[in-house]
């Protein structure tokens, strides 16, 4: 074999070798992206310290996460937003959710959400696989009128939840956090 047929066929080669790392890679980050339901939701039970996840759920320190995604933010009835919330004009789509959840008060600012964030991005995809789940366009399943908003048990305790901050206050021991947690 001449060294020219052989240069070339190294050539060729290469470029297979390289197309099918680019191929495998970009499944890879394609995989990721979409994000597994199962850890998402053993994630969410870090959002479940401050909000509620079900269909109809109340409002507790922050307000009912179900159905969110292409969802306005700041906007579920029965919550008392912040101004940066309610003015944010966000609007809860993959890429806006996936950046709040990694670091809430550097996408709205001024939010009181307490929660630090997610810092892997393998985190962020699988919470906003598992949130996917929960509710539809339609997911305006928020409290009705005249419902209470409810505040968890640990709310006026001295340790907050792991991974958030200690920001809220109580007006009494009687009554629920007054917190802005901003969803």
């Amino acid at each position: 074999m001449s060294a020219k047929i052989k240069e070339i066929t190294v050539k060729r080669i290469q470029r297979i070798f390289l197309s099918a790392a680019g191929f495998i890679f970009l499944m890879s980050s394609v995989a990721m992206a979409d994000g597994d339901i199962a850890s998402g939701k053993k994630l969410a039970k870090k959002c479940k310290a401050c909000h509620t996840l079900k269909e109809g759920g109340k409002n507790r320190l922050g307000p009912n996460l179900f159905g969110i995604l292409n969802q306005p933010a700041g906007k579920v009835k029965g919550y008392k937003y912040s101004k940066a919330m309610s003015s944010s004009g966000v609007t809860w789509d993959d890429a806006t959710f996936t950046d709040f959840v990694k670091k809430p008060k550097k996408v709205i600012k001024g939010t009181k959400m307490s929660f630090r964030g997610f810092k892997k991005a393998a985190q962020r995809a699988d919470l906003l696989a598992y949130f996917k789940t929960l509710g539809g366009d339609d997911a305006a399943s928020s409290p009705t009128k005249g419902d209470q908003v409810a505040a968890p048990a640990s709310c006026c305790s001295l340790s907050p939840p792991i991974g958030c901050e200690a920001t809220t206050t109580c007006v009494e021991d009687t009554s629920p956090c007054e917190a802005d947690i901003p969803i």
